[in-house]
């Protein structure tokens, strides 16, 4: 895990993002803008196969805090469930996501989470 570890945190420097935290087979990141948020998140789902391992990713966008180094807020929490019916290889991204401006304000920041653990889909309501 240590190579694939560095190869996400190289990734995730490209595209000016900083970890926040890991989450045992994961990791939380925040990125200063929606499009960075989620080509940083596609690429990290690329190239980790080149590690042998198949990651998922959510990107959802919310005004969140930094309290000693850690994240807090709504937005936080709303992330979570996404990135958990995420199957592997795929990046979901919030609707709230979807309709952010592709430039935000300045400081402005999205969070991204990564893992490698899979997750059964569940059914989506909206098609109900």
């Amino acid at each position: 895990m240590g190579r694939h570890n560095e190869r996400m945190r190289d990734v995730l420097a490209q595209y000016r993002g900083r970890e926040m935290k890991t989450t045992g087979d994961g990791v939380m990141a925040i990125l200063d803008g929606t499009a960075r948020a989620i080509l940083c998140a596609s690429r990290m789902v690329e190239v980790a196969p080149e590690d042998g391992i198949e990651i998922r990713a959510a990107v959802h966008t919310g005004e969140i805090g930094i309290v000693a180094d850690d994240l807090r807020g709504v937005a936080v929490h709303e992330a979570v469930p996404v990135l958990g019916v995420a199957q592997p290889s795929e990046v979901l991204v919030t609707d709230v996501t979807k309709a952010w401006p592709a430039n935000p304000a300045p400081g402005s920041r999205i969070a991204a989470n990564t893992s490698s653990r899979g997750w059964r889909r569940l059914a989506d309501s909206s098609r109900s």
